[in-house]
Protein backbone atom coordinates (compact mmCIF):
# COMPACT_ATOMS: atom_id res chain seq x y z
CA UNK A 1 0.00 0.00 0.00
CA UNK A 2 1.06 3.50 -0.60
CA UNK A 3 2.43 5.57 2.05
CA UNK A 4 -0.53 7.76 3.60
CA UNK A 5 0.50 9.79 6.39
CA UNK A 6 3.71 10.94 8.14
CA UNK A 7 4.93 11.52 12.09
CA UNK A 8 7.87 13.47 13.35
CA UNK A 9 9.06 12.71 16.41
CA UNK A 10 10.61 15.28 18.93
CA UNK A 11 11.04 16.65 22.60
CA UNK A 12 9.91 19.83 24.29
CA UNK A 13 13.91 21.53 23.91
CA UNK A 14 14.24 24.57 21.96
CA UNK A 15 16.41 22.86 19.36
CA UNK A 16 14.54 20.06 18.78
CA UNK A 17 11.41 22.04 18.07
CA UNK A 18 13.66 24.19 15.70
CA UNK A 19 14.72 21.03 13.90
CA UNK A 20 11.02 19.44 13.84
CA UNK A 21 9.40 22.73 12.30
CA UNK A 22 12.37 22.61 9.60
CA UNK A 23 11.30 18.90 9.08
CA UNK A 24 7.43 20.65 9.04
CA UNK A 25 8.68 22.94 6.69
CA UNK A 26 10.31 20.41 4.59
CA UNK A 27 6.82 17.60 4.62
CA UNK A 28 4.92 20.90 3.52
CA UNK A 29 6.74 22.00 0.79
CA UNK A 30 7.19 18.08 -0.91
CA UNK A 31 3.09 17.79 -0.22
CA UNK A 32 3.29 15.34 2.73
CA UNK A 33 0.89 15.31 5.39
CA UNK A 34 2.38 14.78 9.08
CA UNK A 35 1.31 14.72 12.51
CA UNK A 36 4.46 16.49 14.71
CA UNK A 37 4.44 13.90 17.81
CA UNK A 38 5.79 15.04 21.16
CA UNK A 39 7.72 12.57 22.98
CA UNK A 40 9.05 11.91 26.61
CA UNK A 41 12.35 13.77 28.16
CA UNK A 42 14.68 13.00 31.36
CA UNK A 43 13.69 13.70 34.30
CA UNK A 44 10.85 11.10 33.07
CA UNK A 45 9.81 8.20 35.19
CA UNK A 46 9.21 4.81 34.26
CA UNK A 47 5.61 5.27 35.99
CA UNK A 48 5.26 8.56 34.08
CA UNK A 49 5.90 6.17 30.58
CA UNK A 50 3.48 3.44 32.08
CA UNK A 51 0.62 5.73 32.49
CA UNK A 52 1.22 8.17 29.80
CA UNK A 53 2.11 5.70 26.57
CA UNK A 54 1.18 2.03 28.54
CA UNK A 55 4.76 0.72 28.23
CA UNK A 56 6.62 -1.16 30.85
CA UNK A 57 10.22 -0.25 31.66
CA UNK A 58 12.27 -1.75 33.66
CA UNK A 59 12.19 0.45 37.01
CA UNK A 60 15.57 0.07 37.87
CA UNK A 61 16.42 3.24 35.85
CA UNK A 62 14.67 5.08 37.61
CA UNK A 63 17.52 5.39 40.34
CA UNK A 64 20.63 6.24 37.88
CA UNK A 65 19.83 9.50 36.53
CA UNK A 66 22.98 10.66 37.49
CA UNK A 67 24.88 7.89 36.32
CA UNK A 68 26.23 8.68 32.49
CA UNK A 69 25.69 5.06 31.70
CA UNK A 70 22.37 4.50 32.86
CA UNK A 71 21.26 8.22 31.92
CA UNK A 72 22.34 7.35 27.98
CA UNK A 73 20.25 4.61 28.51
CA UNK A 74 17.10 6.25 29.72
CA UNK A 75 17.44 8.74 26.84
CA UNK A 76 17.54 5.62 24.33
CA UNK A 77 14.69 4.27 26.24
CA UNK A 78 12.45 7.35 26.05
CA UNK A 79 13.60 7.59 22.12
CA UNK A 80 12.31 3.91 22.02
CA UNK A 81 8.96 4.36 23.51
CA UNK A 82 8.26 7.33 22.07
CA UNK A 83 9.20 5.84 18.34
CA UNK A 84 6.01 2.80 20.13
CA UNK A 85 3.87 5.42 20.70
CA UNK A 86 3.69 7.27 17.38
CA UNK A 87 2.89 3.90 16.50
CA UNK A 88 -0.03 3.45 18.86
CA UNK A 89 -1.62 6.26 17.34
CA UNK A 90 -0.82 5.80 14.14
CA UNK A 91 -3.28 2.41 14.70
CA UNK A 92 -5.67 4.22 16.16
CA UNK A 93 -6.40 6.52 13.41
CA UNK A 94 -4.71 5.07 9.99
CA UNK A 95 -5.91 1.77 10.31
CA UNK A 96 -4.72 -0.82 7.00
CA UNK A 97 -2.78 1.98 6.46
CA UNK A 98 1.30 2.83 5.10
CA UNK A 99 2.64 5.79 7.79
CA UNK A 100 6.02 7.23 7.47
CA UNK A 101 7.49 7.56 10.97
CA UNK A 102 10.60 10.69 11.15
CA UNK A 103 12.72 12.40 14.18
CA UNK A 104 13.19 15.59 14.41
CA UNK A 105 16.33 15.63 12.42
CA UNK A 106 15.13 14.61 9.10
CA UNK A 107 14.62 16.98 6.13
CA UNK A 108 12.54 15.72 3.54
CA UNK A 109 13.59 16.73 -0.34
CA UNK A 110 10.73 14.61 -2.17
CA UNK A 111 7.75 13.55 -2.03
CA UNK A 112 7.46 9.82 -1.22
CA UNK A 113 3.53 8.93 -0.63
CA UNK A 114 4.12 7.11 -3.79
CA UNK A 115 6.58 4.58 -2.35
CA UNK A 116 4.93 1.01 -1.77
CA UNK A 117 4.92 -0.63 1.73
CA UNK A 118 4.08 -4.16 2.24
CA UNK A 119 2.90 -5.59 5.73
CA UNK A 120 5.73 -7.27 7.69
CA UNK A 121 8.13 -5.06 5.67
CA UNK A 122 9.93 -1.66 6.88
CA UNK A 123 11.34 0.75 4.43
CA UNK A 124 14.30 3.27 5.43
CA UNK A 125 13.71 6.23 3.52
CA UNK A 126 17.24 8.25 3.67
CA UNK A 127 20.75 8.07 5.13
CA UNK A 128 22.74 10.89 7.27
CA UNK A 129 24.16 14.10 5.62
CA UNK A 130 26.59 16.64 6.95
CA UNK A 131 24.55 19.42 5.68
CA UNK A 132 20.77 19.58 4.29
CA UNK A 133 22.87 21.07 0.90
CA UNK A 134 24.89 18.33 0.67
CA UNK A 135 21.75 16.54 -1.00
CA UNK A 136 18.97 16.81 -4.07
CA UNK A 137 16.74 13.92 -4.56
CA UNK A 138 16.81 12.95 -8.08
CA UNK A 139 13.62 12.56 -10.11
CA UNK A 140 14.27 8.73 -10.81
CA UNK A 141 11.81 6.66 -9.90
CA UNK A 142 11.58 4.91 -6.29
CA UNK A 143 13.35 1.54 -6.28
CA UNK A 144 13.37 -0.68 -3.29
CA UNK A 145 16.36 -2.70 -2.34
CA UNK A 146 16.83 -5.43 0.16
CA UNK A 147 18.88 -4.91 3.08
CA UNK A 148 20.07 -6.39 6.06
CA UNK A 149 21.50 -4.08 8.55
CA UNK A 150 20.50 -0.15 8.39
CA UNK A 151 21.89 2.57 10.80
CA UNK A 152 19.36 4.97 12.16
CA UNK A 153 15.61 5.27 12.27
CA UNK A 154 15.20 9.29 11.26
CA UNK A 155 12.91 7.96 8.25
CA UNK A 156 11.35 4.80 8.01
CA UNK A 157 7.71 3.40 6.72
CA UNK A 158 5.49 0.63 8.07
CA UNK A 159 2.43 -0.02 7.84
CA UNK A 160 -0.38 -0.20 10.85
CA UNK A 161 -1.05 -3.54 10.29
CA UNK A 162 2.75 -4.56 11.09
CA UNK A 163 3.21 -2.28 13.64
CA UNK A 164 -0.49 -3.98 15.30
CA UNK A 165 0.99 -7.04 15.65
CA UNK A 166 4.30 -5.37 17.05
CA UNK A 167 3.24 -3.92 19.55
CA UNK A 168 0.23 -6.88 20.49
CA UNK A 169 3.14 -9.24 20.58
CA UNK A 170 5.39 -6.82 23.37
CA UNK A 171 2.12 -6.53 25.56
CA UNK A 172 1.54 -10.27 25.57
CA UNK A 173 5.13 -11.78 25.80
CA UNK A 174 7.31 -9.07 27.64
CA UNK A 175 6.89 -8.41 31.51
CA UNK A 176 9.33 -5.12 30.64
CA UNK A 177 10.70 -2.90 27.98
CA UNK A 178 14.56 -4.60 27.57
CA UNK A 179 17.08 -1.56 29.68
CA UNK A 180 17.85 1.06 27.25
CA UNK A 181 17.82 -0.98 24.03
CA UNK A 182 17.38 1.97 21.14
CA UNK A 183 14.64 1.56 18.47
CA UNK A 184 17.37 1.45 15.96
CA UNK A 185 18.78 -1.90 17.28
CA UNK A 186 15.16 -3.38 17.70
CA UNK A 187 14.69 -1.95 13.62
CA UNK A 188 17.70 -1.72 11.76
CA UNK A 189 20.65 -3.42 13.60
CA UNK A 190 19.48 -6.87 14.75
CA UNK A 191 16.06 -6.89 13.14
CA UNK A 192 14.55 -8.89 15.90
CA UNK A 193 10.83 -8.70 14.75
CA UNK A 194 12.17 -10.11 11.41
CA UNK A 195 11.10 -8.04 8.44
CA UNK A 196 11.39 -7.88 5.39
CA UNK A 197 13.87 -4.98 5.06
CA UNK A 198 14.57 -2.67 2.08
CA UNK A 199 15.46 0.95 1.29
CA UNK A 200 14.36 3.16 -0.85
CA UNK A 201 16.66 4.48 -3.88
CA UNK A 202 16.72 7.36 -4.09
CA UNK A 203 16.62 8.61 -1.00
CA UNK A 204 13.37 11.08 -0.06
CA UNK A 205 14.86 12.70 3.11
CA UNK A 206 18.16 13.09 4.81
CA UNK A 207 18.90 13.02 8.60
CA UNK A 208 20.62 16.50 9.12
CA UNK A 209 23.64 16.70 11.21
CA UNK A 210 25.13 20.01 10.82
CA UNK A 211 26.05 21.40 13.94
CA UNK A 212 23.28 19.08 15.78
CA UNK A 213 23.70 17.73 19.13
CA UNK A 214 22.34 13.75 19.94
CA UNK A 215 19.81 13.81 22.78
CA UNK A 216 20.53 10.32 23.17
CA UNK A 217 24.57 9.85 22.70
CA UNK A 218 27.29 9.85 25.32
CA UNK A 219 28.32 13.31 25.26
CA UNK A 220 25.77 14.45 22.43
CA UNK A 221 27.84 12.64 19.67
CA UNK A 222 26.28 12.56 16.29
CA UNK A 223 27.03 9.23 14.47
CA UNK A 224 28.51 10.31 11.05
CA UNK A 225 28.52 7.05 9.02
CA UNK A 226 25.85 5.45 6.44
CA UNK A 227 25.53 1.79 5.62
CA UNK A 228 26.41 1.83 2.15
CA UNK A 229 24.16 3.52 -0.29
CA UNK A 230 23.07 2.85 -3.38
CA UNK A 231 23.30 4.62 -7.02
CA UNK A 232 20.32 6.85 -6.71
CA UNK A 233 21.70 8.57 -3.56
CA UNK A 234 25.21 8.90 -4.21
CA UNK A 235 23.57 10.86 -7.83
CA UNK A 236 22.20 13.58 -5.78
CA UNK A 237 24.84 13.86 -3.48
CA UNK A 238 27.12 16.67 -3.62
CA UNK A 239 30.48 17.90 -1.87
CA UNK A 240 31.96 14.62 -2.47
CA UNK A 241 34.93 15.31 -0.78
CA UNK A 242 33.38 15.28 2.85
CA UNK A 243 32.42 11.85 1.84
CA UNK A 244 34.78 8.45 1.93
CA UNK A 245 33.68 4.74 1.52
CA UNK A 246 35.06 2.94 4.48
CA UNK A 247 35.20 -0.91 2.46
CA UNK A 248 36.47 -2.36 5.69
CA UNK A 249 33.20 -1.42 7.15
CA UNK A 250 31.12 -0.56 3.72
CA UNK A 251 29.76 2.73 5.27
CA UNK A 252 29.77 6.14 3.72
CA UNK A 253 31.84 8.21 6.45
CA UNK A 254 31.94 11.83 6.90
Amino acid sequence: MKIQHAYILYIDKPEPIKYMEECKASCEQHGVPLTPFLGMKLPSTTAEVKEKWGFRVDPRVDQFYDEPVYNVWFKEQLCTTGHLAMWKDAVEKYPNAAIAFMEHDAVVKRNFLDIDVEDNEIVFLGYRVDHRDDYECIDDPFQKYPINKFEGTHGYAITTNTVKAILEGIDAQWPLLPLGVSIDFYLGVQNIFKLKMTVADPAPLVAVMEEKVSETQPEGKVARYNMAPHNGFIKGLKNHEKYQYDPENNWLVF
